[in-house]
């Protein structure tokens, strides 16, 4: 009775990218344990968002719009703040830490910084696209037809 709905590429990729942002954070993580210290980053959560878009659950769907919508206010924030004082940014690697010490420096952060809030905006209109929507609302109502049927088949057997 179930039937696999064929997910949108854009979709895909928006999945993916979450799940690897997610494990980056996790080995972020875990190399910083081996400098002594110990960091705590809640973008490991990025791995479950994607295996639930993956498997189409509205709630993760909601979700990502909400992490989505952080890194649309978060982005241009921290251009703010660097246009403020940019010496002030810095990369931390092991034990080295790398500020932003000249122009061309600088310039980097703010395109990584860009193609970040990018990225986001095209994942805002990813998961907003009505033909995606209606991929999850689907996807709800087969499992709702599936555990309903089930239900009813073990209510007639039993």
């Amino acid at each position: 009775m179930s039937e696999k709905i064929k997910l949108p590429k854009a979709l895909i990729v928006t999945a993916y990218l979450f799940i690897i942002a997610g494990w980056l954070t996790v080995i972020g993580m875990v190399v910083s344990l081996f400098f002594d210290r110990l960091e705590i980053n809640f973008g490991f959560i990025g791995i479950f968002v994607g295996r639930g878009l993956l498997r189409l659950d509205e709630s993760w769907r909601k979700g990502a719009m909400f992490f989505v919508w952080l890194l649309l206010i978060a982005c241009p924030v921290m251009v703010i703040s660097m246009f403020v004082d940019p010496t002030e940014w810095k990369f931390v690697i092991g034990r080295n830490e790398w500020y932003a010490e000249s122009v061309l420096q600088i310039m980097i952060m703010y395109g990584i910084d860009s193609t970040l809030f990018v990225v986001a905006l095209w994942m805002r209109q990813v998961l907003l696209r009505p033909d995606i929507i209606n991929s999850f609302s689907m996807s709800f109502d087969r499992k709702m037809a599936d555990e309903l049927s089930s239900k009813w088949q073990d209510n007639v057997s039993g």
